[in-house]
């Protein structure tokens, strides 16, 4: 009997998360300017989710956190814990492309659908680890997990993405009359890694 291992693989959390209609309304109406892209609006406000409205919607989200560094990476965090270090509310329109970046000074990101028409995407990018050589220009019969660098998510509202925050990401808004908002954060660690010489310890 054979298998395939995906060794040294990226995992990127998928998930539901429950969103309250009052929740939604509250990211809606939260004053918002233009970002670094054409008709991308974001929220004055870098730590959203540190307003008490948000402060059930940020332990459902710290919930999932703790299910993706737990039960995937296995952290044991017996000495340090993450947490939600800013949060902010992006809004999206008509056929609107956030270009690919990643985050500083983060571990993992997490982005939360607050709403989507149909036909939004989250793309994923890993160009660390060459697939195959790449000056082989190899054809493929159907692009899947083991054969590229990139990876997309058809987006819908109550959905939670958690992944490493040096991953490069996008989104695109696809038709002219279609929207997308979310809720992103990003996380980082209080306490202390390491043992001995190799020990650090963060506040």
């Amino acid at each position: 009997m054979s298998t395939v291992v995906p060794l040294f693989s990226t995992p990127v959390y998928v998930g539901n998360i429950d969103v309250t209609e009052d929740e939604k309304k509250h990211c809606a109406a939260l004053p918002k300017s233009e970002g670094a892209f054409p008709k991308f609006l974001i929220s004055h406000d870098d730590r959203v989710l540190d307003d008490p409205v948000l402060a059930e919607m940020k332990n459902r989200a710290l919930h999932h956190l703790e299910c993706y560094v737990s039960d995937v990476y296995q952290l044991d965090q017996y000495r340090f814990n993450f947490y939600i270090n800013t949060s902010w509310v992006s809004d999206m329109e008509h056929e609107t492309d956030v270009g690919s970046h990643k985050h500083g000074h983060s571990i993992f990101t997490g982005v939360i659908i607050l709403d989507s028409t149909v036909g939004n995407n989250l793309y994923l990018e890993n160009h660390f680890t060459p697939i195959l050589p790449s000056f082989f220009k190899f054809r493929y019969k159907e692009l899947n997990q083991y054969n590229t660098h990139e990876w997309y998510f058809d987006l819908k509202p109550n959905q939670i993405y958690i992944f490493p925050s040096d991953l490069k990401h996008s989104a695109k808004c696809h038709l002219p009359s279609g929207k997308l908002s979310v809720l992103a954060f990003d996380t980082f660690i209080r306490g202390t890694i390491g043992k001995h010489s190799d020990e650090l310890t963060f506040n």
